[in-house]
């Protein structure tokens, strides 16, 4: 996926879940950190990326998100938290998170599925 590939800008893009269709078989960071870097020329200035993925591991969730916005400054992290049902973050102890532009479910923590989500907004 290249931009020239497409001839529209992008408001919103949400990023597939590498690891759902890679499984066991193959570096779902390498294909997340390809999926990101590309879906990251197709947003448009002021329009939103949303990167998220069913694993824990620190290294397909926020590893990905710290390299990109290193080498990405036109991206920022941007407050999640108007996209979770209303006393949820509270609840599960993530407000802090949220507000920061991402989250991290845990399992052993929160008792629900592993997941991670990253809002970013890009500013040229």
């Amino acid at each position: 996926l290249r931009k020239g590939d497409l001839s529209v800008d992008i408001n919103s893009l949400i990023g597939p879940a590498p690891g759902d269709v890679l499984g066991p078989i193959g570096s779902c960071g390498t294909v997340s950190e390809f999926t990101i870097r590309a879906a990251a020329g197709l947003v448009k200035n002021g329009g939103v990326l949303v990167y998220s993925t069913c694993s824990i591991e620190k290294e397909e969730g926020p590893d990905i998100i710290d390299a990109f916005l290193q080498k990405h400054a036109e991206f920022s992290r941007e407050d999640i938290s108007n996209a979770f049902p209303e006393g949820l973050l509270e609840d599960l102890e993530l407000s802090d998170q949220a507000k920061n532009g991402e989250v991290m479910l845990l399992p052993s923590r929160h008792k629900l599925p592993g997941f991670y989500i990253a809002r970013l907004r890009k500013y040229v």
